[in-house]
């Protein structure tokens, strides 16, 4: 299982870069023309800190990585971004039959998680490292395993694992320092 998981998080991180050599390649075609309307196409890729819950568990606080394209005009962008949180771990499941020797062994918590938002963002007074803000929707994208305990009578207490797929409605708010390298490539 773990060879699985590594696989995704691999996979995942190639789409990420794959995308982001698009976008920066885009951004710089784009950002070659003349900006009539002083709209700067940006592309940038991101390392954060997430924190990852849906509505019924916390996952803990892990770091993520990502990457997207957006617009900005003087203090204001919006951005178009895609990030993966890493680290994510499962829990092996404890028994919850007292007395009892359950058989087998499952284990509880989220797999993987990718999101993917709109965002609003207002930058501070620019300086070579430029602070901001930022909240936007979205949408969640996560794979999570479930124990499952059977307790027939007469029998012992057995374990099993369900993995299961979600996805849904997420929102973001934040802060952070940009770091631009060209006029049209940033990190963030």
């Amino acid at each position: 299982m773990m060879i699985t998981l590594r696989r995704q998080v691999l996979r995942g991180l190639v789409r990420i870069v794959i995308g982001s050599l698009g976008l920066v390649t885009w951004a710089s075609i784009v950002g070659a023309q003349p900006a009539p309307t002083n709209l700067t196409p940006e592309v940038f890729g991101s390392i954060a800190y997430g924190h990852l819950a849906n509505c019924c568990r916390v996952f803990g606080d892990r770091p993520n990585i990502g990457g997207g394209a957006g617009l900005r005009w003087r203090r204001l962008g919006i951005q178009f971004e895609m990030n993966r949180m890493l680290g994510l771990s499962r829990k092996q499941a404890v028994c919850g039959v007292v007395g009892e020797t359950c058989v087998g062994i499952a284990h509880d918590g989220a797999r993987s998680a990718t999101v993917a938002s709109a965002n609003v963002l207002f930058f501070f007074p620019k300086t070579h490292v430029e602070p901001y803000i930022t909240g936007g929707i979205g949408a969640l994208w996560s794979t999570q395993v479930s124990s499952v305990l059977d307790a027939p009578a007469g029998r012992p207490p057995t374990f099993t694992e369900e993995e299961w797929r979600d996805r849904g409605f997420a929102f973001n708010f934040g802060g952070g320092v940009r770091v631009p390298i060209t006029q049209a490539i940033s990190f963030a």
